[in-house]
C-alpha cells in the first residue's frame, strides 16, 4: 500500500506500529493479544516451575521430543540463578495453558529457550500473549 496511507502509532511499551486503517483496524500482531485477553487470560511471571512444566511436557510429547533440560535440571539451574532463568505462564482459569522460559544472556539480552502451549487450547492464544508480553519488557 502507499505510505501516505499508513498511520503511525506509538503503543504503551513506546515502539513504532505501522498499520493501513483501510485493510484493517488493528494491527495484525494485536489481534491475537486482544483475543487473549478477551477471553479471560492472565500472565504471571516467574511462575512456579509445576505450572509451568504441564504446558511444557505436552508440547515436547506432541513432537516426540524430551527437552534440553529435565523438570528437575530446570528447577535446580531457576534455583541456581533465580534473575537468570525465569517463567512466564499465561492462565486460562487458574489453567496453565502456555509457558515461555527465559535465559538471561546478560544485562541486555534475553534469550527465550522454551516455548510451550497446550493443544486444547491453542484458540485462545496464550503463547502469543506471552511473546507479546515478552517483548513489552524487554
Amino acid at each position: 500500500f502507499l505510505k501516505s496511507q499508513q498511520v503511525e502509532l506509538f503503543s504503551k511499551s513506546g515502539l513504532l506500529e505501522l498499520y493501513n486503517p483501510k485493510l484493517n483496524s488493528l494491527p495484525p500482531e494485536k489481534k491475537p493479544e486482544r483475543k487473549a485477553i478477551n477471553k479471560g487470560l492472565i500472565i504471571q511471571q516467574s511462575a512456579p516451575i509445576d505450572d509451568f512444566w504441564d504446558p511444557m511436557s505436552e508440547t515436547f510429547k506432541k513432537h516426540g521430543k524430551r527437552p534440553t533440560h529435565s523438570k528437575n535440571q530446570l528447577e535446580i539451574l531457576i534455583n541456581k540463578f533465580p534473575k537468570e532463568i525465569t517463567l512466564d505462564v499465561a492462565y486460562l482459569k487458574n489453567e496453565p495453558i502456555a509457558g515461555v522460559c527465559y535465559f538471561a544472556i546478560n544485562k541486555r539480552l534475553k534469550c527465550t529457550f522454551y516455548f510451550c502451549q497446550k493443544t486444547k487450547t491453542q484458540k485462545y492464544q496464550g503463547l502469543s500473549y506471552l511473546v507479546m508480553s515478552g517483548l513489552r519488557k524487554a
